[in-house]
Formats: structure tokens, sequence, C-alpha cells
């Protein structure tokens, strides 16, 4: 598997989605499964044996807002974000997506590159 880690890049869009777009209550927050704490937990005595190392994945855009449109498009999360707060909280929700992107940007004015990082799982049946 390959599961977006709670403290990288993702974990870090996530958040500032939830900031505007909280996810219903009891929902078990994806981002676990980019923890090997929450793995060993959910796969327990089914597995023999558990290996995980954390990767970086490069995603490139044109600029904030081609990764915006791309992503209010394809990427359900942000649609369902985008769909919640609607025209009256899209300003602020637009706003700290793009500062969230300036700060995981590596790649100056020309670009936007994320790295965000993740975690490579395999894990072997018991």
């Amino acid at each position: 598997m390959a599961n977006w880690v709670p403290d990288g890049g993702v974990g870090k869009m996530f958040m500032t989605i939830a900031k505007h777009a909280p996810p219903p209550p009891g929902v078990v927050p994806p981002l676990l499964w980019g923890t090997e704490d929450h793995l060993r937990e959910v796969f327990g005595e089914a597995i023999s044996d558990l290996r995980v190392e954390r990767r970086k994945s490069r995603q490139t855009f044109r600029s904030a807002d081609h990764f915006l449109e791309f992503f209010r498009t394809f990427f359900g999360p942000t649609k369902v974000a985008y769909e919640r707060v609607g025209p009256e909280g899209e300003a602020a929700l637009t706003a700290d997506m793009k500062a969230y992107l300036e700060e995981y940007n590596k790649a100056g004015d020309r670009a936007l590159v994320l790295e965000p990082e993740y975690l490579q799982v395999i894990a072997t049946r018991a």
C-alpha cells in the first residue's frame, strides 16, 4: 500500500480543508493508515511481517490555480469541501489552500511542485 502520512503535506492539506469543512462526527481519519501503529492495530495477528518506509511523491502543476482547478474537479475531498462551504466560504477556503500550497511549493515562482510524503507498506499475511 501507499498511504499518506498525517504529518506530511497531504496531512496539512486535509487540516486546511477541515478548518472550513470538518469531516462528519465519527469518521476515522484516513491519514491514520499512514502510521505504523494504526496499521499494526488494524492488521493485528493477520500479518506475520510489516515493513514500512517513508517516501516522497512528486506532483507538478503549472500554478496554485491549476492545482485548485484540478483538485476541485477530480479530488473528492476537495470537491465536497467547496460544495459544503458554498459561495460564501469559497474565498476563505481558496485563500487558505493557496497559503498551504505556497508553504509546500518546491519550485518557487516558476511552477508548483509538491513532494508530499507517504508510507510505503508491505504486509505479509500470517
